[in-house]
């Protein structure tokens, strides 16, 4: 098919405009902007934040914002039509809580099954924490990275700072990660987004 070629069937001049129309479907679907904090997250660094944040991307069209400090996360599943925004690199943290497994990620994507769309991350440093547990070690596959989304159509990642990832900083590379340990993962190539 034509990369031109939008979800809707209509033909874009360029590539460049076919991934701006989606874009602006993205802000067209976003019926909310909501602060994380409302949810009783803290950017103290000292609390986790996890269940704040689901109960803010809800069941997604909401844009998320994060205020500038620290936010100890187990690892965020990020639904479809979301934007996460944060005050900037530097400013706004997101780090894996001590108890999270080594095979866990920073950011991924809600739903490995069915996919998910339209997701939109900018403006803040991902801490995979390798500190935790006494220190951990990347637990190898597709596990382990910062930021890693999987079977999943239009991610726009802006400004965003990785630190210390297990295994990869951005792994957007196989279309259909599951985790499930009988699945071959790279076995339709590489994201096409």
């Amino acid at each position: 098919m034509d990369s031109r070629v939008t979800t809707d069937g209509e033909i874009a001049a360029t590539l460049k405009d076919r991934l701006d129309k989606e874009f602006n479907k993205l802000d067209r679907k976003i019926k909310r902007v909501v602060n994380v904090d409302d949810f009783g997250a803290e950017p103290t660094g000292k609390t986790d934040s996890t269940e704040a944040f689901k109960k803010a991307f809800g069941n997604g069209k909401v844009q998320v914002v994060m205020s500038a400090g620290m936010y100890v996360v187990k690892g965020l599943k990020i639904p479809s039509w979301v934007r996460l925004v944060g005050q900037g690199i530097g400013v706004t943290f997101l780090i894996l809580n001590d108890e999270t497994p080594a095979s866990e990620w920073v950011i991924t994507n809600s739903d490995y099954e069915k996919g998910n769309r339209n997701i939109h991350i900018e403006g803040f440093s991902a801490n995979w924490n390798p500190e935790r547990q006494g220190g951990v070690r990347a637990a190898g596959g597709q596990h382990s990275s910062c930021v890693a989304f999987a079977k999943t159509h239009f991610i726009w990642i802006k400004n965003i700072e990785c630190i210390n990832p297990g295994l990869h900083g951005i792994d957007i590379s196989a279309p259909t990660y599951d985790h499930l340990p009988d699945t071959d993962y790279t076995k339709d190539g590489c994201v096409k987004s």
